[in-house]
C-alpha cells in the first residue's frame, strides 16, 4: 500500500511538474524575502590580552614563562566570568537586560601553549561593540588582578574598527522555503487532479 501511495505521488509530481516548480520557487523566494528582512547585522570587536611575567621577559626565567602559559586558560575563564561581565555592564552603563545579553556576546579563544587570549565582543552597532570592548579590557584586567593578586595580565591589542557580520544567512530560508514549496506543490497538484477528474466525469 505504501509503494502504491508513493507511486501515485511520483506520478502526480511528474504530471504537474510545472505547478511543482512554481510552488517551490514562490515559497523559497517568499520565505527568503519575508524572513530575510528580519535578519540583523551584528558587529564583532576583538581585543587581545597577554599573560606576561611580572618582572618582564628580560628578568624572567623559563619556569616563570611556563607558569604564565599554564595560567592562560584560567585568565580566559576570568574574561567571561560573571564577575568580569558584571563589571563590563557597570562600565558600559548597561541595564539588567543588557547585562544578561553579555553572556552570549562575549567569547574567547586562546592557545593553551601560548600567552595570548583573544576576546570577541558582539554588538548590534559599531559604536556599541567598541564601547563594550573598552569596558571588557578594563574589567578583565581589574578582576584578574583581584582574583589572582598578580598584575600580569596586559592588554596588547584593541580594536580600531569592528568586523561586520550578518547574523542570519538567507540561504537557509531559501532551503526551508523550497522544502515547504514541495509539500504545497503536492497539495495543489492533488487538488488540480481531483478537479480534472470531476470535470471528466461530468
Amino acid at each position: 500500500m505504501g509503494n502504491s501511495f508513493e507511486k501515485r505521488i511520483i506520478e502526480l509530481v511528474k504530471k504537474y511538474a510545472v505547478v511543482m516548480i512554481i510552488c517551490v520557487v514562490v515559497c523559497a523566494v517568499g520565505m527568503a524575502k519575508i524572513e530575510g528582512s528580519k535578519a540583523t547585522t551584528s558587529y564583532k570587536a576583538k581585543l587581545t590580552v597577554a599573560v606576561t611575567p611580572a618582572e618582564g621577559y628580560q628578568k624572567s626565567t623559563l619556569e616563570d614563562i611556563q607558569k604564565n602559559e599554564e595560567l592562560v586558560g584560567l585568565y580566559a575563564k576570568i574574561s567571561t566570568s560573571s564577575k568580569t561581565l558584571d563589571r563590563v555592564a557597570q562600565y558600559a552603563g548597561l541595564d539588567e537586560k543588557g547585562r544578561i545579553a553579555l553572556n552570549s556576546r562575549v567569547a574567547v579563544d586562546f592557545d593553551k601553549d601560548g600567552q595570548y587570549v583573544d576576546i570577541y565582543i558582539t554588538a548590534d552597532t559599531e559604536d556599541e561593540a567598541l564601547k563594550l570592548a573598552d569596558a571588557e579590557a578594563k574589567a578583565v584586567v581589574e578582576v584578574s588582578k583581584e582574583v589572582r593578586g598578580e598584575d600580569i595580565l596586559k592588554v596588547v591589542s584593541m580594536p580600531s574598527k569592528p568586523l561586520e557580520a550578518e547574523s542570519v544567512s538567507t540561504k537557509g530560508y531559501y532551503a526551508t522555503g523550497g522544502v515547504a514549496g514541495i509539500f504545497v506543490g503536492i497539495i495543489v497538484s492533488a487538488l488540480l487532479e481531483m478537479k480534472r477528474k470531476k470535470h471528466v466525469r461530468n
